[in-house]
């Protein structure tokens, strides 16, 4: 009667049946039965049952099942192979729990994936470590342990051995900046990322910038060759990846400066970005750049008629593209400007798309929220 049969479909201890407590009461008086010296191990094999019965198409579902009786008894486990596999497991289920907003389950499963692996690791699993103390540091910063997150840049900026891999350090910490509202110390963050790569960019204030603003305009419209903007909605797609990271890159340092209202640079940024699309495809990061022309456009070159074609070119797109982070900033963006282009219906469905991808990225707290704002005031 404590015990009721499984499917075998649920949990499965042989080739037969198995079987289930039919409360969880039930299972909490049977587990205080059992000597604290014993769980570790029984938790162990619990985990292994579960990963072995365990369809590899249904792992992503009962991934926090296994994780958990993993997690308990890391200190029984000495093979090095299933060391990395917990570890991989921990990984996933720290992205996953950042996603949905649990930033200290998060924290803690980033943490016993780092301490389960092997001492070598920086050698021989390099990239999962480094994606590891990555996500361990962006979990500190969410839960406000900034001291504890800025402890571990420099050691990511040293282990990082590829340009991409230093980008990711740079934006991760500019974005902690960000979020703690230090956004000075975000946009130098950004401006030595772009140092590194080569591709110095001129402060917000000064001539150097509005030199830099003429000149890439003038090389925006000479690479059109007469082409309008909205040949973009039709042009391939970036392939380059050295030119995706650095399109990328450009976009975060653009939203950064909408922000922090770095007026000169929100539009510098985005005509590079455009630049790029031009000369080499597009991107994710083109939306919002051609929303950042239809929004500042004008105050550079004084006429409507381009900045119109890049608010109609960012429509087009939004609605060509997949469902992104960048996307939905682009959403915001574009129901925040205040464009005269689009009509209350138009501005109404994209924030509705601005907040539904918000809630899928686990940005409630930043674009989500402006969109639902913006539908429910207007």
């Amino acid at each position: 009667g404590l015990i009721r049969l499984v499917s075998g479909k649920h949990y499965v201890c042989d080739e037969d049946d198995s079987y289930a407590f039919i409360h969880d009461r039930i299972q909490q008086a049977v587990e205080t039965m059992i000597q604290p010296e014993q769980k570790p191990s029984l938790r162990l094999q619990i985990g292994r049952i579960l990963l072995k019965f365990t369809p590899e198409a249904d792992i992503d579902k009962k991934l926090f099942d296994i994780v958990s009786q993993f997690n308990c008894a890391t200190d029984l486990i000495v093979d090095e192979e299933e060391k990395v596999m917990v570890s991989q497991f921990n990984y996933k289920a720290s992205k996953r729990a950042l996603g949905s907003a649990a930033a200290d389950f998060a924290a803690e499963y980033a943490k016993a994936g780092i301490e389960i692996l092997p001492p070598n690791s920086w050698e021989c699993n390099y990239e999962l470590m480094f994606d590891l103390y990555s996500l361990y540091a962006e979990c500190l910063y969410t839960l406000g342990d900034f001291e504890q997150s800025e402890k571990l840049y420099p050691s990511l900026i040293e282990k990082a051995r590829t340009e991409e891999k230093k980008m990711e350090v740079y934006s991760l910490q500019s974005r902690q900046y960000e979020f703690q509202g230090k956004y000075p110390e975000a946009m130098a963050s950004y401006m030595t990322a772009f140092e590194i790569l080569g591709l110095p960019l001129p402060p917000e204030n000064g001539p150097e910038i509005q030199e830099e603003i003429k000149s890439d305009l003038d090389s925006m419209f000479k690479a059109l060759n007469g082409r309008p903007p909205e040949w973009l909605a039709e042009a391939p797609e970036m392939t380059d990846p050295r030119k995706l990271l650095i399109t990328q890159l450009l976009s975060s340092m653009q939203t950064l400066a909408y922000i922090a209202s770095y007026h000169n640079l929100f539009f510098c940024t985005a005509l590079k970005v455009l630049k790029y699309n031009i000369a080499y495809g597009v991107c994710s990061a083109t939306i919002q750049s051609c929303v950042a022309y239809s929004v500042s456009g004008h105050s550079f070159t004084h006429e409507y008629t381009t900045v119109k074609a890049f608010a109609d070119t960012s429509v087009k797109l939004l609605k060509q593209s997949k469902r992104s982070m960048l996307r939905g900033g682009a959403c915001a963006s574009l129901v925040g400007s205040g464009n005269s282009f689009l009509s209350p219906t138009e501005r109404h469905q994209i924030g509705v798309e601005g907040f539904e991808t918000g809630v899928e990225f686990g940005c409630m707290a930043s674009y989500a929220s402006y969109c639902a704002a913006f539908i429910k005031i207007n």
